[in-house]
């Protein structure tokens, strides 16, 4: 029992980490994972739609928009 239970409890730890960042421009749904940021800031062109897009997080909170 308790081994189950400490193995659930470390996959959810991995399954939250991970965050997916969009683009604000296009339909592309994945512009890239995010496994974790205090804070930062980064500029990233889209595969799909060829726009640059500026991504800053704090705190793992994520704001993309496209310049």
């Amino acid at each position: 029992m308790f081994a189950s239970t400490l193995t659930r409890q470390i996959m959810w730890e991995v399954m939250i980490i991970a965050i997916k960042i969009k683009c604000p421009v296009c339909s592309n749904k994945r512009l890239m994972d995010l496994v974790s940021g205090k804070d930062g800031e980064l500029l990233i062109k889209c595969p799909k739609c060829k726009k640059i897009i500026d991504v800053a997080f704090t705190n793992n909170r994520i704001k993309a928009k496209a310049l």
